[in-house]
């Protein structure tokens, strides 16, 4: 029990490439002070600030209550019987690592945006994974000789300059169905209500850090400060009209946040431009022609970019553009709601490599 690694250390597991996991140590590493100090002289185990792919302590699941008390670098986690619920699913080598495990014990110390959060990217298909000093120059390295891509399908974004980037595209590790079924199995354990609370607000499959941060500022309810803007979807497929694809070249095209209209209003999609994503599929909304195509069928077309984003009052005058575009009223703000808003910006526009740290 005291390999099976949890919380966050089993969240920070699963932002590491495969190729590189296999580098490890082995899972008896964890158990032993020598084993954690061996990982500590690999770069892993991050005690001092640093960046190490795992931060300090080690959170790992115990059999009993109060067994890792007193261990320097550990933190025990103790998981009650849950009758029904299997939380490891697949073995992933020969160390136990699950990612719903991973979820519901972060539960217990996250808020129920960032617990969002942290599910969007194990359900999505991105992750964030910054290599430390003593691998630096290696990830570069294997995706080049793999042709761009690493190991069981993980491939890191590369910038306008060509080099990779903390930003890495992988296969989703959860589906978000997977939330919901835990949801109605974890009763009574710690931290249930703000995971089942969490889990309702996932609202599909997202493709990087930027669509989860504007795709819950646009959906969450106002009583937690957003829009409350409904309903909303990520990378919805749309199949073109025929006129259409002579227009963009391509019969399907993906939105990265659909918004269904109210009343009178139109379909919006929202196609967030991030300066990082630049290598994304072809049948992904990324030029004139495809906004064009998708304009001629009706859509109301937004383009966002991190700037809008991420200056409040910018960022005001969208939600009133796309409100406008769906047919949604936004109710005035008030004192109390302002500062819900405030407070849910600063919990979600963070550097997205420290969530769950």
């Amino acid at each position: 029990m005291e390999r099976i690694l949890c919380g966050a250390s089993a969240f920070q597991y699963h932002r590491i490439p495969p190729l590189i996991r296999e580098m490890l140590p082995g899972p008896e590493c964890l158990g032993t002070p020598i084993g954690r100090e061996a990982l500590m002289q690999f770069g892993v185990l991050d005690v001092k600030g640093g960046a190490g792919l795992f931060s300090s302590p080690l959170h790992i699941l115990t059999e009993r209550r109060g067994a890792c008390s007193g261990i320097q670098g550990v933190k025990g986690h103790f998981l009650p019987e849950l009758p029904g619920w299997d939380p490891f699913g697949p073995q992933h080598e020969e160390l136990s690592v699950s990612p719903l495990l991973a979820l519901a014990t972060m539960a217990r110390s996250l808020s129920v945006p960032q617990l969002c959060m942290a599910m969007y990217e194990l359900c999505g298909t991105f992750t964030v994974f910054s290599a430390p000093a003593c691998l630096d120059g290696m990830i570069d390295e294997i995706s080049s000789a793999g042709g761009g891509r690493c190991h069981d399908d993980w491939k890191p974004v590369r910038d306008a300059s060509g080099r990779p980037t903390a930003l890495w595209r992988r296969p989703a590790l959860l589906d978000v169905s997977d939330l919901e079924r835990a949801s109605s199995m974890i009763e009574g354990m710690h931290g249930c209500k703000k995971f089942k609370r969490a889990a309702s607000l996932v609202r599909g499959v997202a493709a990087s850090p930027f669509e989860v941060q504007a795709a819950m500022l646009l959906s969450f309810p106002r009583s937690l400060g957003g829009a409350g803007i409904n309903p909303v979807q990520l990378n919805v497929p749309i199949q073109l009209t025929r006129a259409a694809q002579r227009i963009s070249g391509k019969s399907l095209c993906y939105g990265d946040i659909v918004l269904e209209p109210r009343g009178q209003g139109q379909t919006v999609v929202v196609e967030c431009q991030s300066a990082l994503i630049h290598d994304r599929a072809e049948s992904y909304l990324s030029d004139a022609g495809r906004t064009t195509a998708l304009e001629s069928m009706g859509y109301n077309v937004v383009l966002l970019t991190s700037r809008q984003l991420y200056q409040r009052q910018t960022w005001d005058e969208v939600v009133r553009h796309i409100a406008r575009g769906v047919g949604a009223r936004l109710a005035p703000k008030g004192r109390a709601y302002l500062e819900r808003e405030q407070e849910l910006r600063r919990q979600i526009l963070i550097d997205w490599a420290t969530l769950g740290m």
